[in-house]
C-alpha cells in the first residue's frame, strides 16, 4: 500500500518491437555465437530465390526475414550499394577464398602438370 492508502497495481509490461518480431531460426550450418556468416548466407539466398523466382515466390520470404533479422542495416545497406555498382561477389564466403582469378592462368597450370605427368609416365 502506498502512503495515502491506495493499493497499487502491477501493469503486465507490453515489449515494443520493430516492425517485425522475426527472428532467425537455429540454423546447424553456424552453431557458434557469431552469427556474421548466417546472416551473409541468408543475404546471398534471398537474392538469389528473388533472382530465380521473383519476389513474389513466398519461400524467398524466409530468406528476407532472417538476413533482416540477423544482419546490421548498414551491412544490408553497403551490400546493396554493391550490388547495384556490380561489385558484390555473391558466391557463398568458402568458394571466394578458393576462386579462380583468371580462368586462362589455370587452364595453362593445367596443361602443364598434365605435360609433366605424361612426361613422367612416358619415361617410366
Amino acid at each position: 500500500m502506498s502512503d495515502d492508502g491506495e493499493e497499487r497495481v502491477t501493469k503486465p509490461f507490453k515489449f515494443v518491437t520493430a516492425n517485425f518480431a522475426h527472428t532467425a531460426g537455429f540454423d546447424a550450418r553456424f552453431p557458434n555465437q557469431n552469427q556474421t556468416k548466417h546472416c551473409w548466407q541468408n543475404y546471398v539466398d534471398y537474392h538469389k530465390c528473388i533472382t530465380a523466382r521473383g519476389e513474389d515466390f513466398p519461400p524467398c520470404r524466409q530468406f528476407f526475414l532472417a538476413f533482416k533479422s540477423l544482419c546490421p542495416s548498414a551491412w544490408t545497406a553497403r551490400w546493396d550499394d554493391q550490388r547495384a555498382n556490380r561489385d558484390l561477389d555473391m558466391r557463398s564466403k568458402g568458394t571466394r577464398r578458393n576462386a579462380p582469378k583468371d580462368s586462362t592462368t589455370n587452364l595453362k597450370t593445367a596443361q602443364q602438370q598434365r605435360a609433366s605427368t605424361d612426361n613422367f609416365l612416358a619415361s617410366a
